[in-house]
């Protein structure tokens, strides 16, 4: 389901952090797991676009990308599995995507597969979104329209 969020208070879930979430034999397993856990509550504030669910469902399947890699069935009952998290909104792709894409290349040396983190930037930017939970830190580092935040464990009181 697409929801017009109120956008300044969303952070996007990166496709690394998904992954991570359901491939149990992933380092950063437990730390992806616990932030999607918070998308069980409505005001959880996150948020992905159609561009990550498709990236999601090409790694996730790809036994080049994970050690179990699911069947093609398995994998779309995981995107709707998420899909159905009630804090996990899904990004329209804006009207005005392609102008923010070529803005962004412009402004900043961006090639090869970073290409696609700037199509992200450009739909989340879109959006409102300006803030990215990732692993991938140093593949936004170009983009100072955006705050990256890397998923950590919470501490322990």
């Amino acid at each position: 389901m697409t929801i017009s969020p109120e956008s300044s208070t969303l952070a996007l879930v990166d496709t690394n952090v998904l992954v991570y979430a359901v491939d149990t034999e992933a380092k950063q397993h437990a730390v992806s797991r616990a932030l999607l856990v918070q998308a069980r509550d409505p005001g959880a504030g996150l948020c992905v676009t159609p561009q990550n669910l498709a990236e999601f469902y090409a790694v996730l399947s790809d036994r080049r990308r994970v050690r179990s890699p699911r069947s093609p069935t398995e994998t779309v009952h995981a995107i709707t599995d998420l899909l159905s998290l009630p804090g996990l909104a899904l990004l329209a792709v804006p009207v005005d995507v392609a102008k923010r894409f070529i803005d962004l290349l412009q402004r900043h040396v961006i090639v090869a597969q970073h290409t696609f983190d700037a199509y992200l930037v450009a739909t989340m930017l879109g959006n409102g979104v300006t803030r990215i939970h990732t692993f991938n830190a140093a593949d936004f580092a170009a983009f100072n329209e955006i705050e990256v935040l890397i998923p950590r464990a919470a501490a322990k009181t």
